[in-house]
């Protein structure tokens, strides 16, 4: 019996590292993608201008894209990116707000 548990020991831990080793690469890898898209969003904002922001957002998920590697890609949801892209447009705007005021 213990030449049994052994190796599912052995699965389950290796499993939980590899989880573990996931989680901290997303967290660090967002944090990166963040810093990156933010200015992604300063330059469409710069080169497409005001009224643009279809235009402005599909450029920068496309320059994202461009930028990451496809493993990296399989790692976030295009959900997830599209939110940090709001979050990015909407820290742009409360930087400019600040600036102007």
């Amino acid at each position: 019996m213990a030449h049994i548990t052994l190796p599912i020991l052995c699965a389950v831990c290796a499993l939980a590292c590899v989880a573990a080793a996931i989680y901290f690469a997303r967290r660090r890898l967002s944090a990166r993608a963040k810093d990156i898209l933010l200015g992604l969003v300063a330059e469409a904002e710069s080169y497409f201008g005001e009224g643009t922001g279809k235009i402005k957002f599909s450029a920068v998920l496309g320059r994202l894209y461009e930028m990451m590697p496809a493993v990296l890609q399989l790692l976030f949801k295009p959900a997830t990116i599209e939110g940090w892209i709001e979050e990015a447009v909407s820290a742009l705007k409360s930087y400019l707000r600040e600036a102007n005021a």
